[in-house]
């Protein structure tokens, strides 16, 4: 039941109704999002769940292969874990080569 729900002139509640194009989000007019910030593939730092992402693997996945040196090496900020997103997709183009830390 929706008690605070505003109604319109008629009296009636607003009805959800999918967008004419049928897909989320369309008609956006920039790929930034409306809080200001920059479009994902702008930004250099990746978290561990973007970096999951663009591997297409979950976030445990992802902490494995780094433990077995299968997967570059995050940089450390602090209590964060960030990963270079350009360092990443060199090194998807370059054929995902185990990186063994010495």
């Amino acid at each position: 039941m929706f008690v605070n729900t505003p109604r319109d002139a008629d009296g009636r509640r607003p009805v959800w109704r999918p967008s004419r194009s049928g897909r989320c989000g369309a008609g956006r007019e920039s790929a930034t999002a409306v809080d200001g910030r920059k479009p994902a593939s702008e930004v250099l730092l990746i978290t561990k769940h973007e970096a999951a992402g663009l591997m297409a693997v979950s976030a445990r996945t992802l902490d494995r292969l780094v433990s077995r040196g299968e997967f570059p090496a995050p940089i450390r900020l602090g209590g964060m874990r960030r990963w270079n997103r350009a360092d990443l997709e060199q090194w998807i183009a370059d054929g995902c080569k185990p990186v063994r830390r010495t």
